[in-house]
């Protein structure tokens, strides 16, 4: 899959979703599962197959739930809606604020005013594709000479990603909650789950920005962000679940998900925060992309097999299979791993072979396994 469906502030697209699906699992997961899926940029980059793998995105935001809900279950019918819709009410500010306020109306009261989920899915589409950054209130100033064809042509021109969405599972809910769930639902179980977590850039208040990015955002408040660390620390330790997480350079992120609790930080790559305001030159600022996740290309992590030097901030991507391994019991030895395993202490290097059998016995158990989708009943089977 490639491209995106719509436009969406810090959504993984482009050359930044390609770096990180270049640091997901090398082994295709049975489950993926964005709980802030947002525009599903890394979902649509990773090249896994909704029929391969169950494909999992939430959103509470209920413009965005709309247009997943409607796309993944017929993409054609859509498509036949957005011409439809756009034919009819033309590209105004005036359909920005009718659109605007019928989708606010079925997210007050539950209660769609369009004829059915495709034409508000289409709509929603429509109110993120017309406005300014997609926040669904200004509409954006067209160059084209028909911007009602020039739309249209935008959503045909996502036909390949639409269609590739088909089958991927669409949830609204809150998600820390949702990973509350997922921490129950697979507590002790060696499930092969892949778990994709982007939320909101928060930074504690640092960020100055241009207005509200989000229509649906997470408290700036510290404990917050506290909890959903927490929580991913204690979906590390007691699920089997492989998780990445991505921010800008985060001191909560950086004390619980540490090394010691079988975490690695890895520098992505340096970005411009195009949503800034500019300095007195008019200069963006540039902010640091970080994942922490709790795996290699070897497979989850524990506490006390973890690369890096101290001086180092992570690996680079596809970087070479050789590692550094620390021995917390016996801090004297240095163990050189690679895949086969060598080390300077016959000990050391049994028990770091049993660890790594047990890694590899596990792997296999998992590639043999059912996909299981979360007891959550989809949206889309309402249809």
């Amino acid at each position: 899959m490639s491209g995106a469906l719509f436009a969406h502030i810090g959504g993984k697209n482009r050359s930044l979703g390609a770096e990180l699906a270049a640091l997901l699992p090398k082994q295709k997961p049975n489950i993926y599962i964005e709980p802030f899926g947002g525009s599903f940029g890394l979902g649509i980059q990773s090249g896994y197959d909704p029929n391969d793998v169950i494909m999992i995105h939430n959103d509470l935001d209920n413009v965005i739930h709309a247009i997943f809900k409607a796309v993944t279950y017929d993409p054609e019918k859509t498509l036949d809606e957005v011409c439809y819709l756009m034919d009819t009410y033309g590209y105004s500010q005036e359909t920005v604020d009718y659109f605007g306020l019928l989708l606010a109306f079925e997210k007050a009261t539950g209660e769609n005013l369009f004829k059915d989920d495709i034409a508000l899915g289409a709509a929603a589409w429509i109110l993120k594709t017309i406005t300014y950054n997609g926040n669904c209130r200004t509409l954006r100033t067209s160059q084209e000479v028909d911007p009602v064809s020039g739309v249209i042509n935008k959503f045909e021109r996502r036909g390949e990603t639409a269609n590739c969405l088909k089958g991927v599972r669409v949830m609204k809910e809150d998600a820390l909650e949702l990973l509350e769930d997922i921490k129950e639902v697979f507590d002790g179980q060696e499930k092969d789950v892949m778990l994709y977590v982007d939320a909101p850039y928060s930074h504690s208040g640092k960020r100055k920005t241009k207005g509200d990015l989000y229509r649906v955002d997470i408290d700036k408040n510290d404990q917050v962000i506290e909890k959903l660390a927490e929580t991913l620390e204690e979906l590390n330790k007691c699920t089997d679940c492989k998780i990445m997480v991505s921010e800008y350079d985060n001191p909560i992120y950086n004390k619980t998900l540490t090394r010691k609790n079988g975490w690695e930080k890895v520098k992505v790559c340096d970005v411009h925060k195009s949503m800034s305001v500019s300095d007195r030159y008019g200069n963006k600022p540039i902010e640091t992309e970080y994942v922490w996740r709790n795996y290699n290309e070897y497979g989850k992590l524990i506490s006390h097999i973890i690369k890096t030097a101290d001086n180092q901030v992570g690996e680079t991507p596809m970087a070479s299979k050789e590692s550094s391994v620390a021995k917390a019991a016996k801090s004297k030895y240095t163990v050189e791993v690679s895949f086969l395993g060598t080390a300077d202490d016959k000990q050391v290097e049994e028990e770091v072979t049993a660890i790594l059998k047990d890694k590899f016995l596990a792997k296999m158990t998992s590639c043999n396994s059912e996909s299981v989708a979360l007891e959550s009943t989809p949206d889309n089977e309402k249809y």
